[in-house]
């Protein structure tokens, strides 16, 4: 959590002399931009039903009924490229990296690959832009959890869900911002569940070169 409090307050105070030194919100031509954030994640599963092959061949239902947050640590970095179609709606591209997490019982929970595609909607203010996300994420992970016996079962799968969140720009240059959003990369009532608090930046571009975004 530490870090998380650092890093946006170094980002506020880069952006924060010339919040309302630009412009007019206005924009010709489509734009792109790219960006990374940190996040604090949380992996949730309900009463999520699968099955494990033991050594000898036996297929064991398996019932996950755990939650794997991270505490409000930095668990993951997110990368992101977009392209804005008008000045209210874009589409968006993410890959996240993220630290697996070990319960007190020595269960752990690893995500290998996790990947995202969104259309995006603005409300652009002058300096503040907030916006919604929703699309879908292909998830790859593992759990592993210690039997008695000695081993453990380890089960390997892969997700598709719908995605969604939402989240605000604070424009502190005229293509550079402060971004900050929550985002359920996994949304499965019944399964797995993922969730992200990011804080981060964004810069806008016009390909191939780097442009300003107003």
């Amino acid at each position: 959590m530490r870090a998380i409090i650092t890093f946006s307050a170094l980002l506020m105070w880069l952006v924060a002399p010339s919040l309302y030194a630009r412009g007019d919100f206005s924009r010709e031509t489509p734009r792109f931009y790219f960006g990374i954030d940190l996040q604090s994640t949380s992996s949730d599963f309900s009463k999520y039903e699968t099955e494990y092959d033991d050594p000898l061949g036996v297929t064991i239902p398996i019932t996950i009924d755990k939650s794997f947050p991270s505490d409000g640590e930095v668990s993951g970095l997110a990368l992101k490229f977009g392209y804005h179609f008008t000045n209210f709606f874009a589409a968006e591209v993410q890959y996240v990296k993220v630290q697996g997490v070990e319960l007190d019982d020595g269960t752990t929970f690893d995500i290998d690959f996790l990947s995202s595609a969104f259309f995006r909607f603005d409300l652009p203010f002058r300096s503040v832009v907030p916006y919604v996300l929703a699309g879908g994420s292909y998830m790859n992970w593992r759990y592993e959890k210690p039997i008695l016996a000695g081993g453990t079962i380890q089960i390997r799968e892969t997700s598709f869900a719908p995605a969604f969140g939402g989240g605000v720009e604070i424009y502190g240059g005229e293509y550079t911002a402060f971004n900050i959003n929550w985002t359920r990369y996994m949304f499965d009532p019944n399964g797995l569940n993922h969730d992200a608090i990011s804080f981060g930046i964004v810069h806008w571009f016009e390909f191939p070169s780097l442009y300003r975004r107003f």
